[in-house]
């Protein structure tokens, strides 16, 4: 005897791709109407069967439905991400231009020195200003106990890039802004 495939198979099979869960609602939904309005081609199929075509119907439209609701809410969702991320990149630029002095050091370092990311103590009073304000973050890894990786993000790097690479502060710090490491670490 064959065996009918459960409700969990159903929806599963609906949820794998919308061209199937939009054939099933029309599909049973032209046997029920045939039914209905009498079609011969129809007679032979037991009432049962008219049923199980009807909750085919019902249910699959339903999870239509949902996935229609659901796409809708992701393209919201989407917007509004995309709305945020671009209002945290206007604060970070505008943070990035009224740096105090110690963090504009550690900025104009990296432009003169024309590299993206950074190795400073982890501890440094500036670094975790620049942290707080998102404009360095913490580059994934292996890292030394006194010397931590910060990469500049690309959209604040490209101002750096163009606003501080030339900076008389540029000039004087082709060196290090951490003279000494240690200072600044806890033991």
């Amino acid at each position: 005897m064959p065996t009918f495939p459960s409700i969990k198979d159903f929806v599963e099979a609906l949820s794998a791709s919308w061209p199937a869960a939009l054939a099933a609602p029309i599909g049973s939904s032209a046997v029920a109407l045939a039914k209905y309005f009498g079609l011969a081609i129809v007679d032979p199929i037991p009432s049962w069967v008219i049923s199980i075509a009807f909750v085919i119907a019902v249910f699959s439209a339903a999870m239509l439905i949902v996935s229609m609701i659901r796409w809708i809410g992701s393209l919201i969702m989407r917007f509004g991400a995309k709305r945020s991320w671009e209002r945290l990149k206007r604060k970070q630029l505008a943070d990035l231009a009224s740096l105090p002095k110690a963090e504009l050091i550690v900025v104009t370092w990296a432009a003169a020195n024309k590299t993206q990311v950074i190795s400073a103590p982890l501890f440094q009073p500036a670094i975790q200003a620049l942290r707080a304000k998102g404009l360095i973050e913490d580059v994934p890894g292996y890292q030394i106990s006194d010397r931590v990786s910060f990469r500049i993000p690309d959209h604040i790097w490209e101002v750096v890039v163009q606003e501080y690479a030339r900076s008389p502060i540029g000039d004087v710090l082709r060196g290090k802004p951490f003279p000494n490491p240690g200072a600044y670490t806890m033991v």
